[in-house]
């Protein structure tokens, strides 16, 4: 599933009927952004925002993104800034807060089960949507995209509380290259 194809209130109405709602959790954190820049129409993420177990840094991310009526039409959005292997503490929490906030509103109102998607191929962000997402109490997380192996135990190791780790396939090491 790619980036916005089932949103958390779609995966609400789906999960309320009996289905398993599924969110796709892919790039949330730009989705999110773009969200909050245009106002947040109807204070969705921010109602959600407001959940979320750790408010001083919901509310950097609120602070960082949001801007009241939107962002006036000459203008430009405020970029969220690329993954690498060493991410910054803002972009962490704008990831963290995003699949949670994404899983929150899915699961809003009702008790059924909630699952969110993300892709395997994209991985250098996915330890931190874990988090956001089981933060929030999501039921399921599928993979699509890649051979997810390494997935069961982070996410064991996410749930114990312990520092989990993520092997980033196509990485090399450049030094010493002349």
């Amino acid at each position: 599933m790619g980036v916005g194809i089932s949103t958390p209130f779609l995966a609400n109405v789906i999960s309320r009927n009996g289905g398993l709602g599924t969110v796709s959790g892919v790039a949330s954190e730009i989705i999110m952004a773009r969200i909050l820049q245009n106002g947040d129409p109807g204070g969705h993420f921010r109602r959600a925002l407001g959940h979320f177990p750790f408010q001083e840094i919901a509310q950097q991310v609120i602070e960082m993104y949001f801007v009241k009526d939107g962002i006036p039409k000459q203008d430009c959005y405020r970029s969220v800034p690329m993954f690498t292997v060493c991410p910054g503490r803002a972009l962490i929490a704008l990831t963290v807060c995003a699949s949670f906030a994404f899983v929150y509103l899915a699961k809003e109102g009702h008790s059924e089960p909630v699952s969110i998607n993300y892709l395997e191929k994209v991985q250098m962000s996915l330890i931190f949507h874990f988090v956001g997402a089981m933060l929030a109490g999501v039921d399921f997380i599928t993979m699509g995209a890649g051979i997810p192996i390494q997935v069961p135990g982070v996410l064991d190791t996410i749930a114990s509380g312990g520092s989990p780790s993520y092997r980033v396939q196509g990485l090399c090491c450049m030094r010493n290259i002349q």
